[in-house]
């Protein structure tokens, strides 16, 4: 970890989920990881749990008690991603909002990167992040993949 610590910029991280108890332990170990590589001492982790229908809420309260997290886990009716979305941030005590897909697995140090750029520029309100999809045995990302390449090579 080089460079200060981002302690000054609190940060409330939104995710939205359905069905996701195969998928979150890893998204929340990928955030945590980022979150300590940027050094932030000010965070909330908020599970906007859509009507799961498998146990997504057993797992995430057994993954925040034995990693001794911060976890709120809210549940609602299933409304889809986008209004799930909307409650975590009606929810969310920060005004930097992190939001993460269940399946999404963010880098070491991407919060960091975001942070430094934010720092640079106070202005700038809105980040959009770069996706590298695993297409391990999936033909289906690999073509994704293909077509984001060809449109955003630049």
């Amino acid at each position: 970890m080089s460079g200060k610590p981002h302690s000054h910029i609190p940060i409330s991280v939104v995710i939205p989920t359905y069905n996701g108890e195969k998928w979150l332990p890893e998204t929340l170990d990928k955030i945590i990881e980022a979150v300590r590589t940027a050094r932030v001492n000010n965070y909330e982790i908020i599970i906007i749990d859509d009507g799961s229908t498998d146990d997504t809420v057993e797992v995430v309260k057994k993954y925040a008690n034995d990693r001794k997290e911060k976890i709120q886990i809210i549940s609602q009716d299933n409304s889809g991603r986008f209004l799930a979305r909307k409650r975590g941030a009606d929810t969310a005590k920060y005004d930097h909002l992190l939001y993460v897909d269940t399946r999404v697995f963010i880098g070491k140090n991407s919060l960091d990167y975001v942070l430094k750029q934010q720092e640079k520029d106070p202005a700038r309100l809105v980040w959009c992040s770069h996706v590298r999809v695993d297409t391990a045995g999936n033909v289906y990302s690999r073509f994704w993949e293909a077509i984001a390449y060809v449109a955003w090579r630049k």
